[in-house]
């Protein structure tokens, strides 16, 4: 199965995502979830309907679908967020931080 989205995070402030149903993203306009305090620097996917963006300043966000993207919760590490994946059950999510942490949350 091919994914249906494509997620991008250019260390920005804004988390894109780019449909590839169809011809892909040519011609078609993204999605844009905003919200972010800081650079986004991971975003994984939890199925169809659900996006987590980690962020430098610190916060795990979790955005939801229905109709439209909002942000549905979110979480501070209280301190920059490096990295971030999320488990093959999508259950759980792991991040790295700036002061050596490695944390878990539970996202299912």
């Amino acid at each position: 199965m091919v994914a249906e989205r494509h997620a991008t995070a250019a260390a920005t402030q804004i988390v894109t995502l780019w449909s590839f149903r169809g011809k892909g993203p040519e011609g078609s306009k993204p999605e844009l979830l905003s919200g972010l305090d800081g650079r986004c620097t991971g975003v994984a996917f939890l199925g169809e309907e659900r996006v987590l963006a980690c962020c430098d300043d610190g916060v795990l966000r979790l955005f939801a679908r229905s109709g439209k993207w909002k942000l549905a919760a979110s979480d501070d590490a209280q301190a920059p967020l490096f990295a971030m994946t999320v488990s093959g059950d999508a259950r759980a999510a792991l991040g790295s931080t700036k002061d050596g942490r490695l944390l878990c949350w539970n996202v299912g």
